[in-house]
């Protein structure tokens, strides 16, 4: 193991340093290799076989320039010189901790710690209402929001590392789960937002900004606001009558921005609701949407704009929208996403080609912020933990123009240990190989979820997947990923996992197929096969997945909201036992036949959530 001296360092740096140890490999010893920390705009990583020195104008790109040394130490390099010169001002992560799963602390310390060996600088956690208001217990009750003390010491621990933790909150939309609650209600205008121009809301918000605020040292403050399509068209419009959308939102944010001033901060805010109000169709992404001058001249010159984009490919756009974001007087800011929304692994594909076009961008236009969002939609199925190549990207994307996977492939074992090929594994899961007279193979689809979730009889995806080679793709990847988990430092549970999911899925891909096949052409042994051997080993698969993604989920997250994904899994469960019921039920003649197995298939359109891969029917209404 290499030995490590700081022989000079700024104030702090060293102490940062030691939380590092385990993650780099080495040890801070007077024998060591001497290490010599200075300021300077760029950072330069100089060893000569005697001495290092490491030249950087921060904490975080410190400990980048010594995960970068120690690689090229390890690696037997007898001298080593690196330059690089940082693309931005900040470059940060905010991790989902709303949408069923919360990191645990420990969880969020090791994030913290691979993001200070990237050399990123800010990060956040993002609270709906998993954070406590006092005044409000029911806001979030029973969903392992963080205490006061938690915050604090992830606070503490973050700066150690150069990082900044930036409180990250919902003041308008987005609190479907607080305001659930009876009690919460009168806070409501709709399901999901806040009734604006009431002054219960407004004590609401004061307290909320007081209690996150008071947890951490950042000067700095995410207040949401985005995607309150019906804004103003609950009870706001009952006690007020209508009213345009961009009326109530400019009150309401004069109001938010009055209690954030009292508190000294310097906000920021999604940006998407003024150009959603400001689009005939309510799309963000609208190039025929035009924000009004007297909405733009209006908005706060203190209030600084996220733009966020998780889609386009191509860097025309990025450039015409931060163009158009920088007519408004705030700041711009930029949040791409890392794609571990509505997947059990990774979308890395979806990351790297919406992100380097808009990184690039990013850096052309002069924006100097950047976030890569590591969101848990529809349940938070995939682990955060997933994000780390995604992470890496945008570390490289903020120290080079131009990235090479090659040299990626390499920062990503110096400043995490992992292998990239590990990562890029998970995210072959849902890329399938094209199917016969299809020009090109979908990449990045939901085709897991859909195949997952999909119900054995009625097999509402039949006609979607029937040209693919499902069985052989699974087969293959379970093999890799059960490889990958016996190689990976600090991520082998989610490779185990990943394993699990991919033989399950070689089995599961085709049981419906099997099944409608065999009543079609009336073959009861082969029927009789599937309801007592193949239904009855899938349903211990489905155990088995279940019993591993309850490992990985309980690794690295709080308890709460993983409830629901029991549920999921051991629906699919029940539903496998079902089909071997209605199975045998037809075999041995108590019912004339199976009118799941005799409905007709019809293409289906791909499903964002969960429920809507396992039936036509639905329990709304």
């Amino acid at each position: 193991m290499q030995k490590l001296w700081i022989a000079s360092a700024p104030t702090g740096w060293q102490e940062g340093l030691s939380l590092l140890t385990e993650d780099l490999h080495f040890t801070l010893d007077p024998a060591g290799l001497p290490l010599t920390a200075e300021l300077s705009d760029h950072l330069a990583v100089r060893f000569d076989g005697a001495a290092a020195v490491i030249s950087c104008r921060e904490k975080a790109h410190f400990f980048r320039g010594a995960a970068l040394l120690l690689h090229a130490l390890a690696q037997g390099k007898p001298a080593f010189y690196l330059e690089e010169t940082p693309g931005f001002e900040r470059t940060g992560a905010m991790f989902d901790v709303s949408r069923n799963a919360v990191l645990r602390p420990e969880s969020v310390r090791l994030l913290l710690r691979k993001m200070a060996c990237m050399g990123l600088n800010a990060a956040m956690l993002y609270t709906e209402d998993t954070y406590e208001i006092p005044g409000y217990p029911y806001f979030g009750y029973m969903r392992g929001a963080y205490t006061a003390q938690e915050l604090k010491d992830l606070d503490d621990y973050a700066d150690a590392l150069g990082i900044e933790l930036i409180p990250c909150i919902q003041t308008l939309g987005h609190l479907k789960n607080a305001l659930r609650w009876s009690k919460m209600q009168p806070l409501a205008d709709t399901a999901s937002v806040l009734l604006c121009d009431d002054e219960e809301v407004y004590r609401f918000i004061e307290a909320a900004v007081a209690s996150i605020t008071g947890c951490l040292r950042s000067k700095k403050i995410h207040v949401g606001m985005d995607e309150a399509m019906d804004l103003g068209l609950g009870n706001h419009l009952r006690k007020h009558g209508y009213e345009d959308g961009f009326s109530i939102i400019r009150r309401h944010l004069d109001r938010v921005m009055e209690i954030l001033r009292r508190h000294g901060l310097r906000p920021m805010m999604w940006s998407d609701m003024y150009f959603r109000l400001a689009s005939a169709s309510g799309h963000y992404y609208d190039l025929d949407g035009a924000v009004p001058q007297s909405v733009i001249d209006a908005a706060p010159k203190d209030m600084d704009l996220v733009y966020w984009d998780y889609y386009h490919e191509d860097e025309g756009f990025y450039k015409e929208y931060i163009q158009r974001h920088k007519e408004f007087p705030g700041r711009v800011i930029f949040a791409g996403g890392l794609w571990t929304w509505s997947t059990l692994t990774v979308h890395n594909g979806h990351a790297f080609r919406t992100s380097i076009p808009a990184l690039r961008q990013c850096r052309e236009q002069g924006v100097d912020e950047v976030y890569a969002t590591v969101w848990g939609d529809d349940g938070a199925e995939c682990s955060q933990i997933a994000s780390l190549l995604g992470l890496q990207l945008y570390a490289e994307y903020t120290f080079a123009s131009d990235v090479s996977m090659e040299l990626l492939k390499d920062r990503f074992a110096a400043c995490t240990g992992e292998d990239m090929d590990a990562f890029l594994a998970l995210s072959r899961m849902d890329v399938l190989d094209a199917a016969p007279g299809d020009p090109l193979p979908p990449d990045e689809s939901y085709a897991t979820r859909e195949l997952l979730y999909t119900d054995p009889l009625l097999d509402l995806y039949a006609e979607n997947y029937k040209a693919y080679d499902l069985r052989d793709h699974y087969r293959k990847l379970a093999g890799e990923l059960a490889a990958y988990a016996a190689q990976s430092p600090s991520c082998a549970v989610i490779f185990r996992a990943a394993s699990v999911l991919a033989e399950l899925m070689a089995d599961k891909c085709v049981i419906a197929r099997n099944l409608r096949s065999a009543y079609a052409a009336k073959d009861r042994e082969t029927l009789e096969r599937l309801a007592k051997t193949d239904l009855p080993a899938l349903i211990r698969k489905t155990e088995a997945l279940r019993a591993a993604w309850r490992e990985l989920w309980f690794t690295f997250n709080k308890p709460f909201g993983y409830e629901l994904l029991d549920v999921r899994f051991g629906g699919i469960a029940a539903r496998l036992e079902t089909a071997a019921v209605r199975v045998t039920d037809y075999l041995e003649g108590r019912v004339p036949g199976i009118e799941e197995l005799e409905a007709e298939h019809l293409p289906m359109d791909s499903v964002y959530y969960w429920s809507g891969a396992i039936s036509a029917s639905t329990t709304i209404g």
